[in-house]
């Protein structure tokens, strides 16, 4: 009896562990639920309860033998990283197939953290290329494209290697600052032209996209608690980069 209240406790807490990662790597409140109700379910789970919403993932289970367990997880931290999502979501599969153990599944997870798909230089390239071709995109010209590799070149270094205990509105507030200065530079020294083009390609790096779309696919499957979570963290992180880009002319004009 003890060794299986053992078993039920490593598999509740592997399950909240995939759920866990799968949300941190940029998965929605829907997968994350389906994922953690798939694996306990796998293990013979007479009933459970999954809820998640943008900052907390609570699991129930109800064994055959009566044996009930409840666990949560405070869900702080969210961003885009697909190789390490696709690697959460592939052990959460051999999971459920059996293919793998749950101390080997634990093993696993925790290398998931060392998972860099891409050399550091491409995540540069990649962020100048996205400047460059938002900037054509909008209007600008190839002296704006210029302009916007320039000043996305900072942004990736400071979003890549500057932590700020966690804080993400700090974070993309000084970003924004830190590339609509650049942009400024960069026209001040005749490189660039159009200074709202050249600073609208660069912003659409921080632009969070893909959390207004999980919000908007919140809406779509019903998950209204959590939608409006991320809508409200999407419409922040923009008042954010206007806040940043902002400061920034505010700042130019006082010192020019």
């Amino acid at each position: 009896m003890k060794e299986n209240k053992i078993d039920v406790d490593l598999m509740l807490r592997t399950a909240l562990d995939i759920g866990q990662n799968l949300w941190i790597y940029g998965a929605d409140v829907r997968r994350v639920e389906n994922a953690v109700s798939r694996i306990c379910s796998s293990y013979g789970v007479a009933h459970i309860e999954v809820f998640c919403t943008a900052s907390l993932l609570q699991v129930s289970v109800r064994m055959p033998d009566g044996t009930y367990l409840q666990e949560m997880r405070r869900l702080k931290v969210s961003g885009n990283n697909m190789a390490r999502l696709e690697e959460i979501n592939d052990i959460s599969r051999r999971i459920c197939s059996k293919e793998i153990t749950l101390d080997e599944a634990e093993s696993r997870i925790r290398k998931v953290k060392t998972i860099e798909p891409y050399r550091p230089l491409y995540y540069y390239i990649a962020a100048a290329f996205g400047a460059a071709a938002f900037c054509i995109f909008f209007g600008g010209t190839w002296r704006d494209s210029i302009a916007a590799v320039i000043a996305a070149i900072p942004i990736t270094l400071f979003d890549r290697h500057v932590l700020l205990r966690g804080d993400m509105m700090a974070r993309i507030m000084l970003e924004a600052l830190t590339g609509g200065i650049f942009v400024l530079l960069a026209v001040l020294c005749g490189i660039g032209e159009n200074v709202d083009l050249i600073s609208i390609g660069v912003l659409m790096l921080l632009t969070p996209g893909m959390v207004f779309g999980n919000a908007i696919q919140d809406f779509l499957n019903s998950d209204v608690l959590a939608g409006l979570s991320n809508l409200v963290k999407a419409i922040i992180v923009s008042v954010m980069i206007a806040i940043g880009i902002g400061a920034s002319y505010i700042l130019w004009g006082r010192i020019g």
